[in-house]
């Protein structure tokens, strides 16, 4: 018996295909339909530009309102389908109007990415270009079967898989041929133009997301975005050229890097650049391109270590580097199913080695930044990371204190209150007291504390108890000077090995550069270093930051001892803040090392990569 070639093979299927999509939906990113619904309509589009040379094609996200409830909306005007088309492309799992493998389009994206996040439905109304009148297509989770796939609808006195639309009745847009989306949520009630969990940008989140995506639009599509603004009304939509496209506006250098198996695209942003309100991605990008679409992309404080790593230590924020990989070097070059990630048989690209070859041969434009950035660095006010860091724990600048308050949510021992303060727990006024008391005969311990909610309920015949709240001590962080014999602000004998002065009517610290603590320190990692002038001026300035860091913390939390039972502002001023108490302060210096350490090896590289240690 002779078997024909083509019946050999009973092919695979799918037992539950509802179970299918949502597992691998738990894979994408949140806002992945966006991009799979985009790059559909991007080449619906470029499919009539081939067709009809020189035409041009709109790409718009927008929405419709109906019942004060806000459907998120794509349409295009690209090339179209028919009813037919619709039901084989969108009712099968692996399908899409184009070829498929690894270096296109899978044709898995829009249904795995949206469909879950649209159970009550994506509603497909498109018309062919050259064809009469249009087609309806519903893709949704039946509440019945719990299976996805296509609504029949019932036109003409039949049940069908789509239903004609005539063309007086097409969305005005798609009366010559396009394709409109219109996302339906999960319920009737549901905002669909919200930014999905986890997605940030509010309204803008779109922009962003674009952005973030597309690195350029092809030529003839128009891609747009109108939202909602804060009054309610609708913006002009708004055009998407790229993210390319924004670099070369807001850069004030740029240029490429030759590396083995890719080319590296680098922007330098002009000083002040705002990402616009949340149109554009977070400032410090390093992504990866291909097919003109942006993978593996980090920004902001996540992409430091990456910067780093391709010579880029100082000034991230307004250095773009975009990687993109050569396809003839790496045939078996694609994307990850989510489409965040490129791939090469399987693994991560070649980061190490592409930072590496960069770092070697960076351009005289970011050498100069670096050395700029460095030098200001060296130059300038190193309070204001210490205050991005303190403004993070100022409960610990915090001590406990306390006033009488006929309403407040904590009972305190009077005899401790007027050992506090020196008043009767009668008289009148709201002095405050510590937290932390005495009460007589006893040694000292924490007040006592009971809830206004049951306090009622206790014994208030003991005399010796008064109500009090809380009182919230706050502190300014001092301002920090260095002076030095070198740069002649400090004079031979003054602060003659001595750290530091706090002058407290200005609220200033004034440091002395020139002490041995902070010079061996300094020296300590310029040997560890040495050669590299860059680290040279980094060291000076952390060693300055975390000294310094040292001193403002002694400085808060005694002003916070001031004027409590034990000490008199006179007595801190004399004693906490005197020179020799905060030479005291920066004394130990084991956690100081570590942070320097830990910085330096951040930048630099850890000291047995880069230098041989004396």
């Amino acid at each position: 018996m002779t078997v024909r070639e083509d019946t050999r093979t009973h092919e695979m299927t799918v037992d539950d295909m509802t179970f299918l999509v949502d597992r691998l939906h738990a894979d994408c990113a949140r806002a992945q339909f966006v991009r799979e619904l985009t790059k559909n309509s991007i080449q619906a589009a470029e499919d009539l530009i081939a067709a009809e040379d020189g035409s041009q094609c709109a790409v718009t996200w927008n929405y419709q309102v109906k019942d004060g409830v806000k459907k998120l909306v794509l349409t295009d005007t690209g090339i179209g389908m028919t009813g037919p088309e619709m039901v084989d492309h969108i009712n099968r799992l692996s399908a899409s109007g184009r070829r498929q493998g690894n270096a296109f389009n899978y044709g898995v994206g829009a249904k795995i990415s949206a469909l879950p996040l649209n159970k009550i439905g994506m509603v497909y109304i498109s018309k062919k270009h050259g064809e009469k009148d249009g087609a309806l297509v519903h893709l949704w989770l039946d509440p019945n079967t719990r299976k996805y796939g296509i609504k029949q609808q019932y036109s003409a006195g039949q049940f069908s898989l789509w239903a004609r639309v005539a063309n007086a009745k097409l969305p005005a847009e798609i009366r010559d041929h396009g394709t409109q989306v219109l996302l339906l949520g999960n319920s009737e009630s549901q905002d669909t133009t919200d930014a999905p969990d986890g997605v940030t940008g509010k309204k803008r989140w779109l922009f962003k997301y674009l952005y973030s995506r597309f690195f350029r639009v092809p030529k003839g599509v128009d891609l747009r975005v109108e939202v909602e603004r804060e009054d309610g009304g609708r913006e002009d939509p708004r055009r998407i050229r790229g993210l390319e496209h924004w670099l070369q506006q807001s850069s004030n250098s740029s240029g490429t890097v030759r590396l083995t198996g890719a080319v590296a695209h680098w922007f330098i942003l002009k000083e002040g650049t705002d990402p616009a309100s949340g149109h554009y991605p977070n400032l410090g990008i390093v992504a990866a391109l291909w097919q003109d679409e942006l993978y593996d992309m980090v920004t902001g404080a996540t992409s430091n270590p990456r910067m780093i790593a391709f010579g880029v230590v100082f000034e991230t924020k307004r250095v773009v580097l975009v990687l993109e990989p050569d396809s003839k070097k790496y045939p078996s070059l694609t994307s990850d199913t989510a489409r965040a990630r490129l791939l090469i048989d399987g693994g991560p690209l070649p980061w190490s080695e592409w930072a590496r070859e960069f770092r070697e041969s960076l351009p005289p434009q970011l050498e100069d930044l670096q050395q700029d950035a460095a030098a200001r660095a060296s130059a300038g006010d190193v309070r204001k990371n210490i205050v991005e860091r303190l403004k993070l724990n100022l409960d610990l600048f915090k001590l406990s204190r306390y006033r009488r308050s006929p309403k407040g949510p904590y009972r305190v021992l009077s005899d401790s209150a007027e050992a506090a303060t020196g008043e009767s727990a009668n008289d009148a006024g709201d002095s405050s007291f510590d937290g932390d008391v005495s009460e007589p005969g006893e040694s000292r311990k924490k007040a006592v504390r009971a809830s206004k909610f049951y306090s009622d309920l206790l014994d208030d015949s003991d005399a010796s108890s008064v109500i009090a709240e809380q009182v919230e001590v706050t502190d300014k962080v001092p301002e920090v000077q260095f002076i030095s014999i070198e740069n002649e602000t400090r004079q031979s004998g003054d602060l003659e090995d001595r750290a530091a002065r706090f002058v407290s009517a200005d609220n200033l610290l004034l440091v002395n550069e020139d002490f041995r603590v902070f010079v061996d320190m300094r020296s300590r990692w310029e040997r560890n270093y040495r050669g590299n002038e860059t680290a040279k001026l980094y060291i000076r300035e952390r060693v300055r930051e975390w000294f310094s860091q040292q001193l403002i913390e002694a400085v808060m939390t005694g002003r916070v001892l001031a004027g409590s039972a034990h000490w008199t502002d006179t007595e801190v001023e004399d004693k906490l803040w005197s020179s020799e108490a905060l030479t005291a302060a920066i004394l130990p210096r084991y956690h100081i090392d570590k942070a320097i350490k830990r910085e330096l090896g951040s930048k630099f590289g850890r000291v047995g990569e880069v230098a041989d240690v004396d």
